[in-house]
């Protein structure tokens, strides 16, 4: 009887560890992929534009939140211009609704990049490069993007 027992708490023991030993995995298995979207980014420039044939990408990640992340990210643009990115959301009530969500300076290269919080649903992006050369500042529209 006493061996019976021993059995019985042995079995019992390898069970406890398989199921703690393998939930962690079994849990990593199932947590799904975060659910992005890629929008490519136009170039909307003058040909007698510094930024003319300047290029980005606007990545949407983690989709199912109310509040996704929004990562801008461009290249070929003029170095050290500052560049201010606009989202156009949709309002039942209110219709088109714009605003900034963040700025960036291009580097020396011309590459640059924000990352934001945004308000979903996202209909199209810009990214505007802010002229100071003139008493109010003048933003013109380099990279467009509609989702």
């Amino acid at each position: 009887m006493c061996s019976m027992k021993r059995v019985q708490l042995a079995v019992l023991f390898v069970i406890a560890a398989a199921l703690v030993a393998g939930t962690p995995a079994l849990a990593a298995k199932r947590k799904p992929k975060p659910i992005t979207h890629d929008v490519p980014l136009t170039c909307v420039a003058d040909p007698a534009d510094p930024d003319y044939g300047a290029s980005g990408v606007a990545k949407f990640s983690d989709l199912e939140a109310c509040f996704p992340t929004l990562q801008v990210t461009c290249k070929g643009l003029t170095p050290s211009a500052v560049y201010k990115v606009w989202c156009f959301t949709w309002d039942p009530g209110y219709g088109e609704q714009s605003g900034p969500m963040g700025s960036f300076t291009a580097d020396k290269r011309g590459r640059g990049s924000v990352q934001g919080l945004m308000a979903w649903p996202i209909l199209r992006t810009e990214v505007r490069r802010i002229d100071h050369t003139t008493p109010v500042p003048v933003y013109n529209v380099v990279l467009n993007g509609a989702w």
